[in-house]
């Protein structure tokens, strides 16, 4: 988006003075704004699609038609095709994900944007090492050194600057963090796919040095940054994992697991896609196992009450959030009505309220 009105600006696109930044104000706005409207209709559409769809493959063919069409028709009205597109995946990460997805189908679309996403970077990088010798690195050297001194004081100064902003909201980022917020960002992809985007013409004289920037910084960051931040992650203490910690986090992450397969059972009974049978024999495995792991939790309360007690505040606040989620589905469907909606999930916010309140004491 930035890179686009700067872009423009470079070619001589836009004017200079005050009539010039309003312009490029009026721009950003209209990129912003009517690209993440487009995008998050589209993806509230594809999300009430796949609640009407079963099948893992038709419903990962759906997403990525949502991503390519999201930017399709953005690109197409001249506004921001990446804000769209990111606004739709927001869309379809919570809120599809939530009310139309099976656990199933969640399942194989992470495991689909993952590959998709490493294949496209692994393709973004061979592009750039084709366009990029050695040679130019060396001619530019102390441009790519500057980038990369810019880029490391631009991200301290955000991370430094902002993590006392959040932590008045959020959770308080400690120093350590901190640090590895900065060392640990690496760049990649998307900074290449923008520098590889300019004209190789008269419009850009500087191309092969912006190629250079961009390409030094990202070997910086990959052969430098990328191979050190676990070096000081383990110096600052960070990667130490409590064995009291880990007991408790295995125990409640078992038994969600089990509390979600049995809401799953629930689904398929209700949807009739298993015998009553088959599910009476499913849901008593599954709930012995479960009441295996609820005396299991309830024995480390005893041996680590803090610990559990703040492993259990946190999956109840997970729960009643998708008990929002729920609801919201069984009014969509007509099982319950909107006053009834309202003033269930103003019951919902008092509960996850409180449990955020007994957190900070």
């Amino acid at each position: 988006m930035f890179f686009t009105i700067i872009h423009t600006f470079a070619k001589g696109g836009i004017v200079e003075g005050s009539a010039g930044w309003l312009l490029i104000l009026w721009s950003f706005l209209k990129m912003v704004v009517v690209g993440g409207v487009i995008g998050f209709g589209i993806g509230y559409i594809a999300s009430r699609i796949t609640k009407q769809i079963n099948d893992h493959l038709i419903e990962i063919t759906l997403s990525t038609i949502v991503a390519f069409g999201t930017f399709l028709i953005a690109e197409a009205i001249h506004v921001s095709g990446v804000i769209a597109v990111e606004a739709a995946g927001i869309t379809i990460g919570n809120f599809g994900f939530e009310v139309g997805m099976s656990p199933t189908t969640r399942l194989s679309m992470r495991s689909f944007w993952e590959y998709l996403a490493f294949l496209i970077n692994s393709l973004v990088f061979l592009l750039v090492g084709i366009q990029v010798k050695f040679s130019v690195l060396a001619e530019y050297w102390l441009a790519v050194v500057i980038a990369i001194a810019a880029v490391l004081f631009s991200r301290a100064a955000t991370v430094y600057g902002l993590s006392p902003i959040i932590g008045m909201v959020n959770k308080k980022l400690s120093a350590g963090y901190q640090h590895v917020l900065i060392w640990g960002g690496l760049r990649g992809a998307l900074s290449m796919a923008l520098a590889l985007s300019l004209s190789p013409s008269i419009e850009f004289p500087l191309r092969q040095e912006i190629l250079a920037m961009t390409f030094g910084v990202a070997i910086f960051s990959l052969l430098v940054q990328g191979l050190t931040v676990g070096g000081l992650v383990k110096a600052l203490g960070l990667s130490i994992h409590d064995p009291a910690q880990k007991e408790v986090e295995m125990a409640t992450g078992r038994l969600a697991m089990y509390y979600g397969a049995l809401e799953e059972l629930a689904k398929l009974h209700n949807e009739r896609a298993i015998l009553p049978e088959v599910e009476v024999k499913l849901r008593q495995e599954l709930r012995e196992q479960a009441v295996k792991w609820e005396e299991e939790v309830e024995r480390l309360q005893v041996v680590h009450g803090p610990l559990v007690a703040e492993q259990m505040r946190n999956a109840r606040e997970d729960i009643l959030k998708a008990g929002k989620s729920d609801l919201l589905s069984l009014m969509s469907a007509g099982t319950i009505g909107s006053d009834v909606y309202d003033e269930l999930v103003k019951e919902l916010d008092h509960e996850i309220d409180q449990c955020r309140m007994h957190g900070e004491e």
